[in-house]
């Protein structure tokens, strides 16, 4: 949980992850870093030990000195910034908005009901062919510096993250707010069509072809189009290189400190051997990192274009999308059509946002062209204070000035090690791998009961003897099965809570699952048909009932599983999460061709094997495949099917990896009736993305993030399988009419009520093309010094979107 800030999961990093610790190279390394760790607390615990027992000190990864929450990209940056600052419009513990945060909301989770307050109220209204949201702020927010939150505040923040020179994390820019488009170019929509439509052209032509003016441009507007094009392209393997270096710093040394190499390997345009050696995967070309060889960003260009063949879509859609909004042939066509049409008269005209209007001194309005709730969680950030990261004297909205000059937001910038926020703490100072922070003394949902908090970086591995020594407090620890036992050692109980450790458990807000290639497991040519889909199905029975096994075996401790089973393609702590206790709840693939329910109460693991297998053949069956009876194996397939098939699995080659286990599974039993499913157990398992969006594989193990909003376009629409114009996520190569017109209606409503029945029906329809089989959602575990902390002061159900963080005002210390 990232304090309020809930990411969508970046898969290619997951993946970069997996690869720095599975690789049998890098085990050694990552032991050496948990022993380094180890000393790093104990020559540090001068800092963070609290010898007077009046500071709350807490265990964070390696902070990227990045506090600023419009910049900040790392973890630990961004909890730190949540803690510092307040979300104009915050969650509840389901990850829905509340929108009475001035007011005050009841909001029922579990049956609970629990009480939420924010910084604002928000109204949505119709006006006409437009939709005003219309914000009123509390009076008594303040700042940690004592001064009062406004209005101005939180416009400035929006002009920030509107500029067209902003690079940060937020998505506000992307919002369909009235003059958007017109302020971020600086000319009218006219203008930009236009230049837009020559620069899509001159693409089309591509970057050698002999220009004529016949065409509709000439050689400078070509020369300049291309200049924008490699600007572009070079500012998002920027974006890729910061990633790697703000979320893996402690593999940064591997590299020669080097962010673009380490993104080069990272993304998988590069492979490492066991000389040190750094291998383009295109070009060839190697680095020799132990000799200080090492790439630049002219490199890296040359190695990533020469790896998607120069082609912008493919590369943003496989590489960029969970970093950027703003595609990479968007940025070109923009920075183009701003470049060619500097003598316009229209330039500079559009010097403001005609959608974003002040009402008051507390007030503001933003109309936009649609009440999507999407546009909810994109006005979830955090305000920044004109006074400190702007000028006021700059600020007049009746003359069009904001707080700082268009298009310069260095200031900003230069403060990100330095921030000023309205949270419950304020930031004192970060050195020697601590952050210090006091409380606000003016905060509004009262003074915070602990004075002072230490946010201290500590390496995985030690944080369970970090709060037996007394050094660390609080800390986060994940699924392993050595920190779970731990734990359950040193409490007299036995328990995840006791005398020593009180732990809280959180669902991570992302899922594994078995996916299927609906264009390659098919009869025939349609993949839509029953046949097509009965043969799906057979496969998904079999992964279905060997994901209790799978789960339980891969994710135990004495304290029980750390992951839980699901049978929807989304984690159970969404709000948008079908419950078991619905009347249309259904297990994943538990059914047989006429809908029956195939397994009973009484039953035992073979006798579920056995059921299970017999429901495959009869999918089989039904699907067009030879069985012999006598025998009990198939002779042959329908046309388009086959005998044998393939399952991909990102285990390092290792096997380490629950998908790994319900593949085996599922081959041997598969294997009795005559069907072979071979097992690919991927070494690099980088390159598994490029493959899928390929279409090269059958059938693959692998997880999916969910941010707080579940919106299902860029994975289940048709417009986003590989070739198609959305994200090319779509491995499933799923198209329904009837699927894409629900995730459509969905993503245009702003009742989530009704957005749920929308995406039950869409899980169900998911569940028919027998495409994805759902497996399993892990855990985190929060542990706290039950000797130094009041357990009590400590939040309640908690979830990843309401986790300890959002209350920390009221953690008190013994």
């Amino acid at each position: 949980m990232l304090n309020g800030k809930i990411p969508y999961v970046n898969i290619k990093a997951e993946v970069f992850f997996l690869r720095s610790t599975k690789n049998p190279l890098r085990i050694i390394q990552f032991i050496l870093i948990l022993i380094i760790s180890f000393s790093y607390i104990s020559s540090n615990s001068k800092d963070c030990k609290n010898s007077e027992n009046k500071i709350l000190t807490v265990a964070f990864s390696k902070f990227s000195g990045i506090f600023n929450p419009l910049y900040a990209r790392s973890s630990s940056d961004i909890s730190l910034c949540g803690i510092c600052n307040e979300l104009l419009l915050d969650y509840d513990r389901a990850g829905e908005i509340v929108l009475k945060g001035k007011t005050g909301e009841v909001k029922s989770y579990n049956n609970i009901d629990y009480a939420y307050c924010g910084i604002a109220d928000c109204t949505i209204q119709q006006n006409g062919e437009f939709v005003d949201y219309v914000f009123d702020l509390r009076e008594d927010v303040y700042f940690g510096d004592g001064v009062n939150l406004t209005a101005d505040d939180v416009i400035f923040t929006m002009y920030v993250m509107a500029d067209p020179s902003y690079t940060g994390v937020e998505q506000f820019y992307t919002l369909p707010i009235c003059g958007m488009e017109e302020y971020r170019l600086g000319v009218s929509s006219d203008s930009k069509e236009k230049y837009c439509s020559i620069a899509d052209k001159i693409y089309s032509y591509g970057r050698d072809y002999d220009v004529a003016d016949v065409y509709g441009f000439d050689e400078n507007m070509s020369d300049t189009y291309w200049e924008c094009f490699d600007k572009a392209w070079f500012d998002s393997l920027n974006l890729i290189s910061e990633y790697c270096s703000e979320q893996y710093p402690e593999l940064l040394s591997e590299f020669n400190n080097n962010s673009t190499a380490l993104g080069m390997y990272g993304w998988g345009f590069c492979e490492l051997d066991n000389e040190g050696n750094l291998k383009g995967a295109s070009t060839g070309k190697t680095w020799s990192l132990k000799d200080g060889d090492i790439p630049d960003e002219r490199d890296f260009f040359e190695e990533s274009t020469a790896f998607y063949s120069g082609d912008a879509e493919l590369f943003y859609n496989n590489a960029l999308t969970n970093l950027s909004n703003e595609t990479v042939l968007e940025k070109a066509r923009n920075m183009f059509a701003e470049s060619v049409s500097e003598n316009e008269a229209c330039v500079n005209r559009y010097n403001s946002i005609s959608g974003i209007t002040k009402n008051g001194k507390y007030s503001f309005t933003i109309k936009m062209t649609n009440s999507s709730v999407l546009n909810l969680y994109k006005l979830s950030f955090s305000v920044l204070p004109v006074h400190y990261y702007g000028d006021k004297s700059l600020f007049d909205c009746d003359k069009g000035m904001f707080g700082f000059e268009k298009g310069n937001l260095e200031k900003i910038k230069s403060l990100n090690s330095k921030p000023v926020g309205a949270g419950p703490y304020v930031f004192k100072d970060y050195s020697d791998g601590v952050v210090q922070l006091t409380r606000n003394e003016k905060y509004y949902k009262g003074l915070p009961k602990t004075e002072n908090i230490s946010l201290c970086e500590v390496t995985s591995g030690d944080e369970i003897n970090s709060i037996l020594t007394g050094n660390i407090d609080i800390a986060t620890v994940g699924y392993d099965s050595t920190d779970i036992n731990k734990i359950l050692t040193v409490n007299s109980n036995g328990k995840l809570s006791g005398d020593k450790i009180y732990s809280i458990e959180t669902q991570i807000q992302s899922y594994g699952y078995v996916g299927i290639n609906a264009d390659r497991i098919k009869v025939g040519d349609d993949a839509s048909s029953y046949e097509s889909k009965s043969l799906r199905k057979a496969f998904a029975t079999l992964f279905s009932v060997y994901r209790d096994i799978a789960v339980s075996s891969f994710f135990y401790s004495d304290a029980g599983c750390m992951a839980e089973i699901i049978d929807y393609p989304i984690p159970t702590s969404s709000w948008a999460s079908p419950k078991a206790t619905d009347s249309d709840y259904k297990q994943a693939f538990s059914y047989d061709k006429d809908g029956n329910y195939i397994y009973k109460d009484s039953e035992n693991d073979e006798e579920r094997y056995a059921a299970a297998l017999d429901t495959a053949v009869d999918f089989l069956i039904e699907a067009g495949y030879v069985f012999d009876e006598e025998l009990r194996v198939f002779t042959s397939a329908p046309e388009g099917a086959s005998l044998k098939y393939t399952i991909v699995i990102p285990g390092g080659g290792t096997k380490a990896h629950p998908g790994y286990i319900i593949a085996s599974m599922s081959s041997e039993a598969l294997k009795s009736v005559g069907i072979t499913l071979e097992i690919i157990d991927l070494t690099n398992t980088g390159s598994i993305w490029n493959n899928l969006a390929d279409s090269e594989y059958d059938m693959w193990s692998a997880a999916w993030g969910r941010g707080a909003d579940p919106d299902l376009y860029q994975i289940y629409h048709s417009d986003s399988v590989p070739g198609s114009d959305g994200t090319e996520y779509n491995y499933y190569f799923i198209e329904d009419e009837r699927l894409d017109l629900l995730i459509e209606t969905a993503a245009a409503s702003d009742i989530n009520s009704y957005r749920k029945q929308l995406y039950k029906e869409c899980f169900d329809i998911i569940s028919d093309w027998g495409v994805e089989v759902p497996v399993f959602s892990s855990k985190t575990v929060s542990i706290f010094s039950a000797d130094k902390i009041n357990i009590s002061s400590v939040v309640k159900n908690s979830t990843s979107f309401w986790d300890w963080t959002k209350e920390i005002e009221k953690i008190e210390i013994k």
